[in-house]
């Protein structure tokens, strides 16, 4: 049997929230004398049905090839050729949806090759319930407790993958933040005992609070080239955070301290908005996007773009010697001297005329009788 992967090597992986877009690339590099004529995703394995398949054998372009999706998608997914990379997207995204998934590239006349990729399902908790220890839940008021006996409140997180923290607040402030799962980690219980409560309890703010650190964060703009001096919006977006998290933009290692934030009802998604006017000076400068709750340690996921950027050239003239600013050089008649034109482009510039009085010359010409 032909092994088309390696398992030895890393399987990649990517995150998706439920009930959101999930994005499963396909890196497809076609060799220049050569094409794809057929694309197929298979999940688990690869032994049985695929479970997406782009057919090209019959067209001229893989653009105007047919889409076909088994009932295990339902309808919920569509490959983007145009992409990049081409991407699987399923939309909206299942719990089940959750594994491992192989792209199969046959092409007209190279092998046949396999790129495994890991789905990771992200899985908000559904449900919060504060009991006393026996069981009976309260929901706006917890008591009647009796004076200098000990209050027992239990907090119950129900799902969640990965399981969050579980604190308890005070007024606003971390009182407990020592938690347990069950045997499946299905649960996650934080018990809150107040010694000996005493009437100063009396109409206090007691708060259990769900804890997660971010799990997923994308710029979302395509990686296009930019042009120097015209503005861009760049979003970045971060899920699975409770409290929301904070996004924080870098360029070229240096905050950038403006940008607009946006919240989802649940609170877990998190969406910055850059306004970014790039400068000559930036092209090759790496843009990070910063997602963090501060409420945990380590927390914090990245995002980063390399910046290419079209600029126009920009020209200095110089001596060999040293780069001088512009200013008289004093030459002695009949002595030979030497000028340098320095072009600063992107795209690199590969055209360069010399002009003297106002003519054009040819490159790296002699001037005489000047």
């Amino acid at each position: 049997m032909m092994r088309f992967f390696d398992f030895s090597l890393k399987v990649p992986s990517v995150n998706g929230i439920f009930g959101g877009r999930s994005v499963v690339p396909c890196n497809i590099s076609i060799p220049l004398d050569d094409s794809v004529i057929l694309i197929l995703w298979y999940k688990g394995d690869t032994t049985g049905a695929p479970i997406y398949s782009v057919d090209g054998r019959y067209t001229d372009e893989l653009t105007n090839a047919e889409h076909f999706q088994s009932n295990l998608l339902e309808n919920r997914a569509i490959f983007e050729i145009s992409s990049r990379p081409p991407s699987l997207i399923i939309e909206p995204t299942r719990e089940e949806d959750d594994g491992l998934y192989f792209c199969r590239i046959d092409f007209k006349w190279s092998r046949t090759i396999i790129k495994p990729i890991f789905l990771n399902v992200i899985v908000p908790p559904h449900k919060l319930l504060i009991t006393n220890e026996n069981g009976v839940q309260f929901r706006n008021t917890a008591g009647p407790f009796n004076e200098d006996e000990d209050a027992v409140l239990h907090c119950t997180v129900k799902g969640g993958k990965p399981p969050p923290a579980v604190h308890w607040l005070k007024d606003g402030k971390l009182l407990d933040d020592k938690f347990d799962a069950n045997d499946n980690g299905s649960l996650i219980i934080n018990t809150l005992v107040i010694p000996r409560i005493q009437r100063s309890f009396l109409h206090t703010s007691l708060t259990c609070r769900v804890v997660m650190r971010p799990l997923y964060v994308q710029i979302a703009n395509a990686r296009k080239q930019l042009l120097a001096g015209e503005k861009i919006e760049i979003i970045c977006q971060t899920h699975g955070s409770r409290p929301p998290a904070q996004i924080t933009w870098t360029l070229a290692g240096k905050v950038i301290p403006y940008s607009r934030e946006a919240y989802s009802e649940e609170g877990n998604i998190s969406t910055s908005v850059l306004e970014l006017i790039p400068a000559a000076e930036d092209n090759a400068s790496l843009l990070v996007c910063k997602s963090e709750n501060h409420r945990l340690l380590n927390s914090s996921l990245e995002d980063s773009w390399v910046l290419n950027i079209l600029y126009k050239p920009i020209v200095q003239m110089s001596t060999p010697n040293a780069l001088q600013k512009r200013k008289l050089i004093s030459i002695q008649e009949e002595n030979s001297f030497k000028l340098e034109c320095i072009i600063n482009a992107n795209p690199s510039s590969t055209d360069m005329l010399w002009f003297f009085n106002e003519q054009p010359l040819r490159s790296a010409a002699a001037i005489e009788g000047a």
